[in-house]
């Protein structure tokens, strides 16, 4: 479980992409406390340090990041949901409702959108199943509280079917605010993730920074929706090596945690 206890910064007030170079909120003191809580983690996110959430004219954002401090070039968002306000700058009705990322009879679409970056530019890691839900709106209320259970969708895997990961959380924000996360918990990964990519892949491969001596071979980093073409389950094709699923599945998430 990842769970983040802070207030939220080093994100931004445009939709989507830049950092916050004039920031429309404030820190957060020590009466306030912002919270993003990952419960279910089936693609191996990076762990945030920094939460951050605005509410300007034009949307409002909730963001899960990694960076040093509210306009730190170097942030990097893992979680950010936005939702658009109408044109006179008024916010869709949230309060108690429960919304779709898909067309369904069931609840009403998602009025914004839930990006899922993991640290990286990439935006083909795509949120497109699921719900999300919001015990609280911003109607008479400063704090933003809500669950979601989503798929998400990784477009950037360039071999094979597109894998699909499921991801559920909850939230809760008093918006404008922003501050380190703490305290900072330690991502747990499944131990024969890591155990497997040290006795079946260090040697020729590398992964991000991880390794202390890199093998040769191509960077794992993000890539374990990769893993089902190189290991289909059936025959030892890859160096000789045999994975069944479930370890295949624990060195999915390792991998893509780097």
């Amino acid at each position: 479980m990842l769970a983040i206890a802070g207030c939220g910064g080093g994100g931004s007030d445009q939709p989507a992409v830049g950092i916050n170079s004039s920031p429309a909120v404030q820190e957060t003191t020590s009466g306030q406390s912002n919270y993003f809580t990952v419960t279910r983690d089936d693609y191996g996110l990076i762990t945030p340090n920094f939460l951050y959430s605005t509410d300007n004219p034009v949307f409002w954002s909730l963001q899960a990041n990694v960076a040093a401090h509210v306009v730190d070039p170097d942030t990097r968002c893992v979680i950010r949901i936005d939702v658009l306000k109408d044109q006179d700058g008024t916010m869709p009705s949230l309060s108690g409702r429960t919304f779709s990322f898909e067309n369904t009879p069931l609840f009403p679409q998602f009025p914004g959108t839930f990006y899922v970056f993991n640290g990286q530019k990439s935006v083909y890691k795509k949120v497109e199943e699921g719900t999300i839900t919001f015990s609280s709106g911003l109607a008479g209320h400063n704090v933003i509280t809500g669950e979601f259970d989503v798929v998400l969708t990784d477009y950037d895997v360039k071999e094979g079917p597109a894998p699909r990961y499921r991801l559920q959380g909850t939230f809760g924000f008093a918006m404008g605010t922003y501050g380190p996360a703490s305290p900072l918990p330690s991502h747990v990964y499944p131990p024969n993730g890591e155990n497997t990519y040290l006795h079946c892949c260090s040697s020729c491969h590398s992964l991000s920074d991880y390794d202390e001596v890199p093998g040769k071979g191509s960077d794992l980093s993000q890539r374990g929706g990769e893993l089902p073409v190189v290991y289909p389950g059936t025959i030892a094709d890859h160096a000789g090596i045999y994975l069944d699923q479930k370890t295949m599945q624990e060195l999915r998430i390792f991998l893509n945690a780097w």
